[in-house]
């Protein structure tokens, strides 16, 4: 059975050049109990085509307790 986990994000720190964007920042998973089950560091890259910002990469990094 799946299990409730609720996400949050923290330590955001946005960059826009341009057509071009990333963020940097910290993303927790949390269970239903409010125990912090796993912690990452992720970096996204945006460019902006067609008339909206497009994910085009992506970058996720276990973090130990």
């Amino acid at each position: 059975k799946p299990r409730a986990i609720h996400h949050e994000l923290s330590d955001l720190h946005p960059h826009v050049k341009g057509d071009f964007g990333y963020i940097r920042g910290q993303a927790a998973a949390i269970d239903a109990q409010g125990k912090t089950v796993a912690r990452v560091r992720f970096t996204d890259i945006y460019v902006y085509r067609d008339g909206r910002w497009q994910c085009v990469a992506g970058h996720e990094s276990m973090l130990s307790d």
